[in-house]
């Protein structure tokens, strides 16, 4: 999430629809893993989820 606060305003400053922009990854926390590679994996998958059933909305509207 380390780049997200940074990138997130100047995102919205150029999309064409500034509602749309919003934030899939991992939750905030101090370290940047988990240290497992199973919570990794589950992770990843819950991002890439996400990520995919968001564009299809967009691709829908």
């Amino acid at each position: 999430m380390g780049a997200w606060s940074y990138i997130e305003p100047r995102l919205r400053e150029i999309a064409p629809r500034p509602d749309i922009i919003r934030y899939i990854g991992r939750p905030e926390r101090a370290s940047t893993a988990s240290g497992y590679q199973n919570v990794h994996s589950y992770e990843q998958q819950q991002i890439i989820a996400a990520a995919m059933k968001q564009r299809a909305r967009e691709t829908q509207a």
